[in-house]
């Protein structure tokens, strides 16, 4: 998930008449108990994002669900990597410094070097590990196109003792989260926010998804109760400070997604950031 302050969805909420994939909940939900920790991008401020060390690591802190971004290759590859470009994460070293990963090859971005010597892994390197670890994953697709790859990967991966009711596919993008639905009905999807407004309930209802994501800064006041409500499931990004913690706590989420999961467990008084 991004930290800019860019308010609007990618794309126009699709239509009621559109939705073909999924169900918009209806019984109202209550949550029970603390909520539980999402490590984003593996945990952002315990390793560099998006590495196989910060998922590692965020999984070593107790978290039992990892956050990802994903983002397609030019021959069709899932990239795990938040930016279009490689420039931010590149060491000066790497034979490769600049580039969008829509135009670069899965060969092209093996040769990157990441500032600390990591790699960009690629998406099942993370369901693997998730699965290995019995831990959950949140996968925002980035861009639309990359949608129906992610489904079918999971629908490859995340089956028989692999499968975790945890999983969730994530985005900004209310037509990848339909083409999701379509695909593989029964994994939660959930729709994106910069701001809690009234109309992100019409697009989460129109593409049948189950979640709410907002940014904790974002929330306006009742957004989760009214969210609940209507059957809904809230997660808040990114919870990294007392305050943010404070008011994620009162306001009712279910989950709370930070680059410390370690942090966010003892301020829970957890023994884990499991739950």
């Amino acid at each position: 998930m991004s930290h800019a302050l860019s308010i609007r969805p990618a794309t126009a909420p699709v239509g009621p008449a559109a939705l073909t994939g999924g169900r918009a909940p209806a019984a109202a939900h209550t949550p029970a108990g603390p909520p539980r920790i999402v490590a984003h991008r593996g945990g952002a401020l315990l390793a560099p994002e998006n590495t196989m060390a910060a998922f590692r690591v965020g999984l070593a802190a107790g978290a039992r669900t990892l956050e990802c971004d994903v983002r397609l290759t030019r021959d069709g590859h899932l990239a795990v990597h938040h930016d279009d470009t490689i420039t931010r994460m590149a060491a000066p070293t790497s034979v490769r410094t600049r580039g969008r990963v829509a135009d670069l090859t899965r060969a092209q971005l093996e040769q990157v070097e990441l500032r600390g010597g990591h790699r960009i892994p690629f998406l099942e390197d993370v369901l693997a590990l998730a699965g290995a670890a019995g831990a959950s994953v949140y996968i925002e697709v980035k861009v639309a196109a990359a949608a129906e790859p992610v489904a079918r990967m999971i629908r490859e991966m995340r089956t028989g003792e692999a499968a975790h009711a945890g999983d969730a596919v994530i985005s900004f993008h209310p037509d990848a989260l339909q083409v999701v639905g379509r695909i593989l009905p029964d994994v939660d999807r959930s729709f994106l926010v910069h701001w809690t407004r009234r109309a992100a309930f019409d697009v989460i209802e129109s593409v049948g998804a189950r979640w709410l994501g907002a940014r904790i800064d974002g929330i306006r006041a009742g957004a989760v109760t009214e969210a609940h409500r209507r059957g809904l499931r809230v997660n808040v990004w990114t919870v990294n400070s007392h305050r943010q913690l404070s008011r994620a706590l009162a306001s009712g989420a279910d989950t709370v997604t930070t680059d410390d999961p370690h942090w966010a467990a003892r301020r829970l008084g957890l023994g884990s950031a499991a739950h």
